[in-house]
């Protein structure tokens, strides 16, 4: 960020000007089948060359260069990358590419979704989706983007309110999940390669601000009693006031919520929305950017609850519980004995 100078190393990667960092609201960077690590970047000034990659999705394969393992080692120039060609307008409005991470479809779906490519998704705070072809991302043209498949603004997107795509896609069975700040948990099919806007599914529960990564479990590789799993930080607040710190607050339990990927018209499971009383929240210092504001367990108002909910938390599905993070404690769900 322009706070800070980039290491020699980060200012190679993405460009000698400020911004330009990779945080795909916590998402780790996608791993191709040849160990190629594809993901995308933050608001960056928008120079178009080799060297400055802001706003874009980039694919980095391995290589040799100014490492100390050169056997381990990703080399500093992209191989491949895609830049909007919108790119800076989104820089101006603070709408950047790199809020969600990259979704790579299985190569072996590409017979369900009927492609001979092996394709990637991903979209950004102004609520635009991509497809791409992970084999040739599209790189950079000012009049359109080249590429499989653009949804210019197709969720709710733009600071106001939060909105926009701040997770990664999920993939299960020829469907897309996407859970976007200010909308609904989405289902869209995947077919012939491409998104199909005109057959989607949606949940009835609003997603707040932030949204959430879904993350899908199954007895089996496309069966149909697959659960689509997701965390509500509705009770978790971010504010921002120029010539201070953030600050964000949490008044209330993360909530998990639970539906079958084959019908979103209502949940399975959610559990417990708790709030903290107002007159118990600790006020909020200006400059305390720390963590959340309040001292209480959200888990001990309810014995079912989740602890305080923060945002970018992904569930986790292990041996038949269900792992949720949150502000104090990770928060385990399961089937119980009655």
């Amino acid at each position: 960020s322009c706070g800070a100078q980039p290491t020699q190393r980060q200012a190679k990667l993405l460009g000698h000007e400020c911004l330009g960092t990779i945080w795909q609201s916590g998402a780790a960077p996608a791993v191709d089948d040849d160990g190629s690590l594809i993901f995308s970047t933050g608001n960056g000034d928008p120079i178009y060359n080799t060297r400055e990659f802001g706003d874009s999705v980039l694919r980095i394969k391995m290589g040799t260069s100014n490492f100390a393992s050169p056997s381990l080692a990703y080399s500093t120039q992209p191989a491949d990358f895609f830049t909007p060609y919108n790119v800076a307008a989104l820089d101006d409005a603070d709408v950047e590419l790199g809020s969600g991470g990259v979704l790579l479809v299985p190569t072996s779906e590409n017979r369900l979704i009927g492609s001979s490519r092996n394709l990637a998704i991903t979209g950004g705070k102004g609520g635009s989706m991509y497809v791409l072809d992970r084999k040739n991302l599209g790189g950079f043209n000012q009049s359109q983007d080249l590429i499989v498949q653009g949804l210019p603004r197709y969720l709710p997107g733009g600071q106001s309110g939060g909105a926009g795509i701040y997770s990664t896609p999920s993939y299960y069975n020829g469907k897309v999940f996407i859970a976007g700040a200010a909308d609904f948990l989405r289902a869209i099919p995947f077919a012939n390669g491409l998104l199909d806007t005109a057959n989607v599914q949606k949940s009835p529960v609003s997603i707040p601000q932030r949204g959430g990564t879904v993350s899908i479990s199954a007895s089996g590789e496309n069966t149909p009693d697959a659960i689509a799993w997701y965390i509500s930080s509705s009770a978790y607040t971010y504010s921002w006031v120029p010539g201070h710190n953030p600050t964000s607050r949490s008044n209330g339990s993360a909530v998990l919520y639970a539906f079958s990927t084959d019908d979103l018209s209502k949940p399975l499971y959610n559990s417990p929305i708790t709030r903290i009383p107002t007159a118990l929240l600790n006020p909020i210092q200006k400059d305390d950017d720390t963590k959340t504001q309040n001292d209480d367990n959200c888990a001990a108002l309810n014995p079912n609850a989740a602890g305080c909910a923060v945002k970018f938390a992904v569930p986790t599905v292990q041996n038949g519980m269900v792992f949720v993070g949150t502000d104090k404690e990770v928060s385990v769900y399961g089937l119980v004995n009655p």
